[in-house]
């Protein structure tokens, strides 16, 4: 069977905002977590993720400060309290200093919550000039999330929002996430995040800082043909990834021990272009007669194999380059064991990006 991964709002699944959220501390250097609206001066320690924030005033310089409804707060974490909104102007940029080729995650949130009794809206993200993507919301609980992970061309980075129409961007809250410069390397452009799935997860609720040391958000994936399979031994995470340790410690099998993993990406333009980083660890003890060996084809071609993970250690695969529709506007993993195999494949976690060519710098040195 056919298991699909669908582009999504990653809020609307995961409820990123809400107050139960899984994490644990983490150091929170090469952080920028700003809550977008907020007085200036304002810092605090968002009490379920740990993660210190601070006013966004300093980085922006139009805009408005709004609270959403007193009634919401109980549901949603502290830096989606207030929202910047910008009724005056068609682009309002923020402005971060950074340095030239360091490699960030960039998260940008937006919840209405009733700050104002308009909250359909549709507005565009932009990164420096060029097209992030269009934010629309429907109602005020309806959360959204975009993240981009982006190499530095210059030393100063820009998020604008930019009003297509009569209603009024806004924003919740902005953060930026220092990665490892060896990780998520491309020939071209920047990655839009697609999916990023804890596949075989035995609880069904999302997480972030400081399970994940990076503040990657991860979604718990689950399907009907696939076995989850776990381990309470700890799994080594310490390749350049650093996937979490609970994402590691749990997988998916098929249940019909001859079938492939098959993975399909699905709700997406044929044009689109995608990098793909699959997470992989041995989590049961095989005995001497025993063999898991794979492997991992798209769209039918050989990318990667025969391959054996390793005995409770992280191995990451990715492909080398983009991967493209075929002529049917197909995107297809299968994870297919070998004749050698005694064993099915299992898969522990996987993220899919989108390719954002952003032909143009991350700044036009005129706006401010």
């Amino acid at each position: 069977m056919l298991m699909a991964f669908s582009a999504c709002r990653l809020l609307v699944l995961l409820q990123i905002f809400s107050a139960l959220f899984l994490s644990l501390a983490q150091d929170q250097s090469g952080f920028i977590s700003l809550d977008c609206g907020s007085p200036r001066g304002t810092t605090f320690r968002e009490r379920t993720t740990n993660l210190t924030y601070i006013s966004d005033a300093n980085f922006i310089n139009t805009g408005v400060g709004r609270s959403i409804k007193q009634a919401y707060r109980t549901q949603f974490q502290q830096q989606a309290w207030n929202i910047r909104s910008f009724p005056q102007g068609i682009r309002s940029c923020y402005t971060l200093n950074l340095t030239i080729g360091d490699e960030y995650l960039i998260r940008t949130s937006f919840l209405h919550g009733g700050y104002d009794d308009q909250p359909t809206t549709q507005f565009e993200l932009h990164l420096g000039p060029n097209l992030w993507t269009t934010v629309s919301t429907t109602n005020e609980t309806q959360a959204s999330i975009f993240e981009m992970i982006h190499v530095m061309k210059t030393d100063r980075l820009q998020i604008c929002l930019v009003k297509t129409g009569a209603s009024t961007p806004f924003i919740s809250a902005l953060e930026l996430r220092k990665l490892k410069n060896t990780t998520y390397l491309t020939r071209q452009g920047s990655l839009q995040l697609f999916i990023r799935a804890d596949v075989g997860a035995t609880v069904d609720q999302g997480y972030r800082y400081g399970i994940d040391v990076f503040d990657r958000v991860w979604t718990p994936y689950n399907f009907g043909n696939w076995s989850q399979i776990s381990t309470n031994e700890t799994v080594n995470v310490n390749n350049d990834f650093q996937p979490p340790v609970i994402a590691m410690v749990t997988a998916s099998v098929p249940t019909d021990p001859d079938a492939p993993m098959n993975i399909s990406l699905v709700g997406v333009d044929r044009t689109a272009q995608f990098y793909v980083f699959m997470h992989f660890a041995e989590i049961q003890e095989l005995s001497s007669n025993e063999t898991r060996e794979f492997n991992i084809m798209y769209n039918d071609k050989h990318l990667y194999g025969p391959f054996r993970p390793l005995n409770l250690t992280t191995s990451s695969v990715f492909t080398p380059t983009e991967v493209v529709a075929d002529a049917n506007g197909h995107y297809t993993f299968s994870l297919q064991r070998t004749s050698n195999s005694t064993l099915p494949p299992l898969l522990n976690g996987m993220e899919v990006y989108m390719v954002n060519l952003l032909p143009e710098l991350e700044t036009d040195r005129e706006e401010g």
